[in-house]
């Protein structure tokens, strides 16, 4: 297994951009906090966030060592995308916040699986993209399953009455099938199924539409 090089370049991007969306929270929470706590403290949720982004960043330093062909291996791969769907799924059994199940909580934390999919995602298509690599305009083969993927996470992500999240979802599976060099009919395709689905998920729900003309 070759020896893993982290990108400080890239890292440190990616720190300023989590410090930089910090104090975005600050400034669009500062006086929800004040009011939460009783005017006792405007940095609650930037707080929060604070310590978030740490996780997030040594998380990522911790991934950046890993040699990324490890998720080459089917095990792997699949034990990603059957523990998202796990916690997809168990977000039903907790209760419903501003009419959507999306949260897990647990001892005051509160922690969206969503965000799993759109990791769980890309390391799937990427893994049966690249094991499939001279197959990738295969119907059989190539284009079913992936979509079987997509379907599953996004499905279940839609479930939840969270269509940005699917949004998010269906555009990683167009970069990533597009950048394996899939034909671009199979691309155009899959894209006008889910414009026309997104259309019909707004117009069919009229909080959508009330959001969207706010």
């Amino acid at each position: 297994m070759q020896e893993s090089r982290t990108d400080w370049f890239m890292f440190g991007i990616a720190a300023l951009l989590a410090v930089f969306g910090a104090m975005m929270v600050y400034s669009a929470s500062a006086m929800f906090s004040l009011k939460e706590t009783e005017s006792a403290s405007q940095y609650a949720y930037f707080y929060k966030q604070l310590a978030f982004t740490g996780l997030g960043l040594v998380a990522m330093f911790a991934m950046s060592r890993v040699d990324y062909h490890i998720f080459q291996k089917p095990w792997i791969v699949y034990a990603v995308v059957a523990g998202t769907v796990i916690l997809l799924g168990a977000v039903f059994g907790f209760a419903p916040i501003n009419g959507a199940r999306r949260w897990i909580r647990i001892a005051g934390f509160s922690f969206q699986p969503s965000e799993l999919a759109k990791l769980a995602l890309p390391i799937f298509l990427a893994y049966w993209l690249t094991k499939k690599e001279e197959a990738v305009a295969s119907l059989r083969e190539t284009v079913i399953p992936c979509l079987i993927g997509l379907g599953l996470l996004g499905g279940m992500v839609f479930a939840e009455k969270d269509l940005g999240t699917t949004v998010v979802l269906c555009a990683i599976f167009s970069a990533v099938y597009f950048a394996a060099g899939a034909r671009l009919t199979h691309i155009a395709a899959v894209a006008g199924c889910m414009v026309v689905g997104g259309a019909g998920a707004i117009i069919f729900a009229p909080w959508r539409v009330a959001r969207l003309m706010a």
